[in-house]
């Protein structure tokens, strides 16, 4: 499959022509979005250090700049992604898994904005719980659960919904054997639904009696449970479970790298920019109706709003948006007895390569390369070896890999 030509890239040429006067008309702007578009702004260029490479039969030379590695960066994020979730896949039960969604009321996104750490947290913690309790007293075992926060829906408004990739089965809480569930089918999503409802209001209520929710003007702390009874009339909850539970352990990983650790909008999704206005594709999940493919649609927004979508969505610093539950949590999942994990090297990983092996950095972004169709830049253009990473530079600290050949070094 051909892949899609980058027309335009989200720094150069959004937040670089326009971000002095940005600054400017938003004084008040939250010091997280400022340290990570700085991050950002730098990534990829000396101001970060660079690695030279060398290639061994001619001596070529070759300087790549470090990348910021920030989370929210459009630059390195797919790069870092794709190995972060082959590491996290071996941890995964081997078994299908289940892409379950849920979706919080928009009435509440002004609540959330003025809560956003306890209740991104508590939601979390609740759908989690939710579905664990599930498991727990109608199947008898213990699932794994990885959760993913977004904040963004397609088009960059605010909504706050989650991801969650949860195991077909458990361990069995007498025998702590593995248990599958047989049926394709989880669970009626219109059932969690309602439990899910009823425990984040608890959970809202409890807060606003400790004194914990900070309001919004528009909401009384007086009325809330009257303002929570007419939100619910509208019946804006919603839980989707997938029909098809995920088998196949490619598509799992693909899961991961999709779904977690990105930027809210791809660069690929740029369609045109200039000095005054935005244009960037969306899918419109809402006009989709069952059967039917999917509906792109084009949006155009001047290039300050688009800034303020964007910058809604740079998660606080340390936050975790990628959580994990039930046996996936970190002090449950090294007690799982081995013979129960996916197994990277063999089912994981489609390449004749030994799972063993350790990779450096410049390998694994060489196999990123050749997989996405890209040129590989780490082999020399004028003997065709494959360059060998020589030293790395990190501001006045210099970590060296090797020796250069006596006819390489220079003398002048």
């Amino acid at each position: 499959m051909c892949r899609k030509e980058k027309k335009y890239s989200l720094i150069r040429d959004v937040i670089e022509p326009h971000w002095d006067t940005y600054l400017a008309k938003h004084p008040r702007l939250h010091p997280r979005v400022i340290r990570s578009v700085d991050s950002m702004r730098i990534c990829r260029t000396p101001a970060l250090g660079y690695n030279e490479y060398i290639c061994p039969d001619c001596g070529e030379i070759k300087k790549v700049n470090h990348s910021c590695k920030h989370r929210f960066c459009p630059q390195c994020g797919q790069i870092d992604t794709n190995k972060w979730a082959q590491k996290i896949a071996g941890n995964l039960l081997n078994i299908k898994h289940h892409h379950v969604i849920f979706t919080v009321p928009h009435e509440l996104n002004q609540l959330f904005r003025f809560n956003e750490r306890l209740l991104y947290s508590s939601l979390m913690n609740t759908a989690s719980h939710v579905l664990i309790n599930w498991f727990q007293h109608s199947k008898k075992c213990m699932p794994g659960i990885m959760t993913v926060l977004h904040t963004f829906g397609s088009d960059i408004k605010y909504h706050i919904h989650l991801h969650m990739l949860i195991s077909s089965g458990g361990l069995d809480t007498d025998s702590n054997e593995l248990k599958l569930i047989p049926n394709k089918f989880l669970v009626k999503s219109d059932f969690i639904r309602n439990k899910f409802r009823h425990e984040f209001e608890g959970v809202l209520i409890q807060y606003r009696d400790q004194g914990k929710l900070n309001f919004p003007d528009s909401m009384k702390s007086c009325y809330f449970k009257k303002f929570l009874k007419d939100m619910n009339k509208k019946n804006s909850w919603v839980v989707h479970i997938c029909p098809e539970p995920l088998k196949d352990p490619a598509d799992i990983v693909g899961y991961i790298g999709r779904y977690t650790r990105r930027a809210c909008i791809s660069e690929y999704r740029l369609e045109h920019i200039d000095i005054n206005n935005v244009t960037f594709t969306w899918k419109d999940y809402k006009a989709i109706r069952k059967g039917d493919s999917e509906i792109i649609k084009q949006a155009v927004l001047p290039w300050e709003t688009f800034l303020n979508r964007l910058f809604q969505h740079i998660p606080h610093k340390g936050f975790r948006m990628v959580r994990y539950y039930g046996i996936y949590n970190n002090s449950i999942i090294g007690r799982i007895p081995e013979k129960y994990h996916y197994k990277p090297g063999e089912q994981l990983n489609h390449t004749a390569t030994d799972p063993a092996k350790s990779y450096s950095v410049c390998t694994s972004y060489m196999q990123y390369l050749l997989e996405s169709g890209r040129k590989n830049s780490f082999v020399c253009e004028h003997c065709n070896t494959e360059l060998m990473l020589f030293e790395r530079h990190y501001n006045r600290n210099l970590i060296r890999f090797g020796k250069l050949k006596p006819e390489y070094i220079n003398t002048s």
